[in-house]
């Protein structure tokens, strides 16, 4: 089920994203504020604006973890490879 498991669909594109904010340059520290930021307000623009996301069940604390670790685990790949 999408958002409960550690990986699930959605994972990928919390790497995509890490890894993009490495490539453009991004900071370390403000990429990993706004991945961290973003898992701490997700549930409330879930539940304040469903139709944004694909599905909009509220993740579950291991989902959160995993999607920051993607983030982080793409953006570190990213940086080491400029």
């Amino acid at each position: 089920m999408a958002n409960q498991e550690a990986l699930d669909r959605y994972t990928l594109v919390h790497a995509a994203v890490g890894y993009g904010a490495g490539i453009a340059g991004v900071e370390w520290r403000t990429a990993a504020t706004l991945a961290i930021a973003f898992e701490l307000i997700e549930d409330e623009l879930k539940d304040k604006a469903p139709g944004w996301f694909p599905e909009p069940s509220h993740d579950s604390l291991i989902n959160k973890l995993t999607d920051i670790g993607a983030f982080l685990g793409a953006y570190y790949i990213a940086t080491a490879e400029r």
